[in-house]
């Protein structure tokens, strides 16, 4: 897949916000060389992975959604799915002052679980990305792999209780906007790496509904670091820190299991084929960081998140689908400042057939940042086509 990108992204809003991946008025284009997925395990023919607390985490552009067997009583079964991707990033221009440069970098994905019976699961995720900034041309460069999701679910119908390191429930466009940069600026408010609880509760009533609720506080035990690479919270190019302390700071990270998300998403309405839609609110409370010597610490604001989006997947011939998607985000106290922001998302996707797609998508965020009194408003904007070549290596592997 190819994609050409354009985005112009503000300076980070100081130590308390997360670093963006993007450089400021970079154009560019991105290449995703090879992307695969091997699934793996030994599940009866009627048998399923249970449920966990989100969708799941292979990019939209290969994952593939199955209609779930039933599961079988009595054993003990286990499977997964292990995705490879290599992409190559070019950047072509930027006003930062920087040179054009060439990212090659890998996001290998093993997803995993294990069913004990029909009510009880381990789930688990572990992945490896890009944890620091690159703005060089650089060669798999600061990757780090680490434990994004394990978990365990007790699955008592309707209803499924989990615990662990879960990914809250809070809006899709981080993951559901096609193109290979469509989810850039939606991840800024991506609910991840927490530890904590959740209930989700399946409402069958004019159509398929999920209402689901969850406490957690931000993940500082040994699964929050990294291996190869392991930058620090306070590194100026760090994108996520290894071995996340309280007194790093951010939202969430206040030792307390009192922040918490609420979702409600659904889908399969009558009369409306391939339309869903996701309401989200969160509270996210700020952390505090200690001060230098003779210094007060600094307690920082309490986040509170609203999303709403929707998507429709429309066939336009029996080989063509079109899927339009738009997500809004508001974000208050953003990491904790005293910084607004929102975000417009919206992209179009087609399936064409024969293994070929295309996307456009485009993000408007504009921000309020009342600690030093500016206004600023970033876009981004991309089209891509490609083509699954992946379709053609697929296969189960009996382990």
């Amino acid at each position: 897949m190819c994609e050409v990108l354009t985005t112009n992204d503000a300076a980070t809003l100081g130590r308390a916000l997360e670093p963006i991946a993007t450089i400021p008025g970079q154009t560019g284009f991105a290449a995703a060389i090879a992307s695969v997925w091997v699934s793996f395990g030994a599940v009866p023919a009627e048998a399923d992975a249970l449920q966990g607390t989100i969708r799941s985490p292979v990019p939209s552009e290969v994952r593939q959604e199955e209609i779930p067997p039933p599961p079988v009583e009595n054993q003990a079964i286990f499977g997964g799915k292990l995705t490879l991707t290599l992409q190559s990033d070019q950047t072509l221009n930027t006003v930062s002052g920087a040179k054009p440069f060439n990212n090659l970098y890998s996001e290998p994905e093993l997803e995993w679980y294990a069913n004990f019976g029909t009510h009880l699961s381990v789930n688990g995720l572990l992945k490896a990305e890009q944890v620091r900034t690159v703005n060089t041309n650089s060669l798999f460069a600061t990757e780090g792999a680490f434990f994004e999701q394990l978990y365990v679910t007790l699955s008592l119908d309707p209803a499924r209780v989990y615990g662990g390191k879960i990914h809250p429930r809070f809006g899709l466009a981080w993951d559901a906007t096609p193109g290979l940069y469509g989810t850039d600026f939606a991840e800024d408010y991506e609910v991840v790496e927490k530890n904590g609880i959740g209930l989700a509760v399946e409402i069958p009533w004019f159509g398929k509904h999920t209402l689901s609720g969850e406490l957690f506080v931000a993940d500082t035990s040994f699964l929050s670091k990294s291996f190869l690479s392991r930058p620090r919270a306070s590194d100026r190019t760090v994108l996520r820190p290894s071995d996340l302390q309280p007194a790093d700071g951010g939202v969430s990270n206040n030792g307390r299991l009192n922040n918490y998300a609420i979702a409600l998403d659904g889908g399969k309405i009558p009369g409306l084929d391939g339309f869903s839609y996701n309401l989200g609110f969160a509270l996210q409370r700020g952390g505090t960081i200690p001060g230098g010597e003779g210094e007060d610490p600094t307690t920082q604001l309490n986040e509170h998140d609203f999303v709403a989006g929707i998507q429709w997947e429309l066939p336009i011939t029996s080989r063509i689908t079109m899927t339009p998607i738009f997500e809004f985000a508001r974000i208050l106290n953003q990491g904790g400042a005293d910084v607004r922001t929102d975000y417009y998302t919206g992209g179009l996707g087609f399936e064409l057939g024969g293994g070929w797609a295309a996307a456009a998508c485009a993000t408007v965020r504009p921000t309020r940042n009342r600690e030093d009194s500016t206004r600023f408003v970033d876009h981004l904007a991309g089209f891509s086509v490609g083509y699954d070549i992946g379709s053609r290596l697929k296969s189960a592997v009996p382990l």
